[in-house]
């Protein structure tokens, strides 16, 4: 959000025109010592007292100079770097994307507050104050498994006391951690990172525990019925039962919607937690007071600064595939036999990395050109903790031809089978009616060819960078 906009609603404070005036120009000239990003984050908290209140809502201050509202806002402003990355990374749609179909999965609801949580991270919600209070960072545990395949992360909640774990299978998988929701400093009003306060193996007791506790949770598609759809929104994959302290029992789930009755993709959007009265249609909606990160961006202030992907082998055909994925995409990305060229989305800029995805099965010499045969591919990556999700492919399988130069090879066209009934007869024509190249072209194990390509970008670059993640699949090991 421009300057201009920050401005607009900071006018909204009812204070002397005098002490304003003052106050933001402390707060700009406190955004040009800081970085821009920290400054407008700690603008935006303040401003977030004035806007969750709703419409036409203003923060009323009296009798306080411009420097005494700077100090009596400065606790606001506290807030732990690793908290912030997490409460960015669980709002926003694209990370979101990243990892599941679904907004956060709600931990816990109740009178005091909410938990919930996605692959980025756990967010601790005080009800009473209307705002987070807490970050747990389950990355850094390796209890993150939301949308994996054999991995789950289990969540059990004993009063303040919350325990969390992995299963793999039937079976408890590595350490459990536990973590203590009520130690909280009474005076402080910023985000605590809150680590473990213990870790042990489960009991079984505790599994049989989490498993009753569990029958309070049902489908959210199956369980809603109330008249708003949401079936474009993202809500949680799981609804929560629970009682409030007057004994009015609820089904709970969180949506990531749009505001101003604009499209989710267009407009702001904002966290809602819907709560249906069980035994009745009525709905309620409460509003969370975390602004959600809007989809796009610009690869400027989103993006990580990662080094390009080097090949350092000796093949020069892979050597010179490589460089024409950099120097010329648009011969890399190729063309159906027919002539006509291969549609392919663009990159998306909240990409951290692209690199090519080469997978060399055979080799056929001729007078012209030398007939590569394989895979010729586009991986996208966002990183996020130590982990690189799939963002994004493209490219496909077919023939590359190469044409022989004095220091090696220079791709001239690349071509891939058209769909349907053409499929076949294109690759047999590629490879000259050879039926075990096109077998071996067809197995071309996209998951096998990306760790194999991110274990040599990782080790070449000497980054922290440890697990590579496929929507709906357990993380691969690349560290």
């Amino acid at each position: 959000m421009d300057e201009n906009r920050w401005k607009q609603a900071f006018d909204q404070i009812r204070i002397s025109p005098e002490d304003k005036e003052i106050l933001w120009e402390q707060l700009r000239q406190k955004r040009k010592r800081h970085p821009l990003r920290r400054s407008f984050l700690r603008i935006a908290a303040m401003l977030a007292v004035v806007l969750c209140a709703g419409a036409g809502a203003v923060l009323i201050v009296d009798g306080m100079t411009g420097g005494k509202l700077a100090n009596a806002l400065s606790g606001i402003w506290i807030k732990e770097e690793s908290s912030n990355r997490i409460v960015e990374k669980i709002t926003d749609r694209y990370s979101v994307r990243l990892d599941s179909a679904y907004a956060p999965e709600v931990i816990e609801c109740s009178d005091s507050r909410i938990l919930f949580a996605n692959s980025f991270g756990l967010v601790v919600y005080d009800r009473q104050r209307q705002r987070v209070t807490g970050t747990i960072d389950l990355q850094k545990i390796q209890c993150n498994y939301f949308n994996a395949d054999t991995l789950q992360t289990k969540f059990f909640l004993d009063n303040d006391t919350l325990t969390v774990y992995n299963k793999k299978g039937k079976k408890i998988w590595g350490p459990c951690y536990r973590f203590d929701l009520n130690n909280f400093p009474k005076n402080r009003n910023g985000i605590i990172a809150i680590e473990p306060a213990a870790t042990q193996e489960i009991s079984g007791q505790s599994v049989k525990k989490w498993e009753k506790q569990m029958k309070n949770r049902v489908l959210t598609w199956e369980d809603y019925t109330g008249e708003e759809p949401i079936r474009e929104k993202m809500y949680s994959e799981y609804s929560i039962q629970w009682e409030s302290g007057d004994h009015k029992k609820y089904s709970s789930f969180l949506v990531i919607e749009g505001t101003d009755g604009k499209n989710e993709k267009e407009g702001s959007s904002q966290l809602v937690m819907y709560h249906r009265r069980c035994g009745s249609k009525e709905v309620t909606k409460e509003n969370l007071c975390i602004p959600v990160q809007n989809p796009g961006g610009t690869k400027s202030n989103r993006t990580r600064d990662l080094p390009v992907y080097r090949y350092q082998g000796k093949d020069r055909m892979e050597e010179a595939l490589v460089k024409c994925f950099y120097d010329d995409w648009s011969r890399y990305q190729g063309q159906y036999i027919s002539g006509r060229k291969v549609y392919d989305d663009p990159v998306s800029d909240r990409t951290d990395l692209t690199l090519p995805l080469i997978d060399i099965v055979g080799v056929k010499k001729g007078k012209k050109y030398t007939k590569v045969y394989g895979t010729f591919r586009r991986g996208e990556y966002s990183l996020s903790g130590n982990t690189l999700y799939e963002a994004g492919e493209g490219g496909g399988i077919g023939a590359a031809y190469l044409k022989k130069t004095g220091n090696g090879y220079q791709v001239k066209k690349i071509l891939h089978p058209r769909d349907g009934g053409f499929y076949q007869q294109d690759l047999l024509k590629f490879c000259e009616g050879d039926r075990e190249l096109v077998s071996r072209i067809q197995d071309n194990d996209l998951s096998r060819i990306a760790v194999r390509t991110l274990e040599k970008y990782v080790k070449q670059n000497n980054l922290d960078i440890r697990y590579f993640k496929e929507f709906g699949w357990d993380p691969h090991k690349i560290g």
